[in-house]
């Protein structure tokens, strides 16, 4: 509160704080040590969960960044995840495929697989159309291939097919 009064980096409103402006954000965070701002991002992230409950709505995706950012990749996996699944369904692609790739990141940190095999073709199928839609070409035909890759071992053939076919046509449209 002395910082928010004395220099007036961050604003309140009842929703909790922000910075006033992305650049002051940006400069705090380049220098604040790496051990600090993780510190800073599990506090944050804490007292969201104890604020909401466990039930974040539209904040999850806030919540679940801040977990990954202190380095809590255990919470923060099925947080991401579900922002994702949120983002997506809200056709908000550029997003969701930040947070799905957010998930991956943390779901291979934290060592524990979260999803099951069908559910992760699901995600990199999501993951290639998000892609698609951010004009991410490259991005979306890799994507497609890990797709691949998953329903070749687990011998999906029909999901084989499918990603062949997505792979093709993102490749012809790029």
């Amino acid at each position: 509160q002395r910082i928010e009064r004395e220099i007036q980096v961050l604003a309140s409103d009842e929703q909790g704080f922000h910075f006033e402006h992305p650049m002051l954000r940006d400069l705090l965070y380049n220098e604040i040590p790496a051990a600090l701002s993780r510190e800073y991002h599990l506090m944050i992230a804490q007292e969201m969960k104890e604020r909401y409950n466990g039930d974040y709505g539209p904040a999850i995706g806030e919540a679940a960044q801040h977990f990954r950012r202190g380095g809590d990749h255990e919470r923060a996996s099925p947080l991401l995840y579900q922002a994702g699944e949120r983002a997506f369904g809200l056709k908000a692609y550029r997003e969701a495929g930040i947070l799905f790739m957010d998930f991956l990141d943390s779901e291979d940190r934290c060592g524990k697989p979260y999803l099951s095999h069908s559910a992760r073709s699901y995600l990199y199928a999501q993951l290639g159309n998000c892609h698609e839609e951010s004009g991410r070409w490259q991005e979306s035909i890799e994507a497609y291939n890990k797709l691949l890759e998953i329903t070749q071992e687990s011998d999906d053939f029909s999901g084989q097919v499918n990603a062949r076919s997505e792979e093709r046509r993102v490749g012809k449209e790029g």
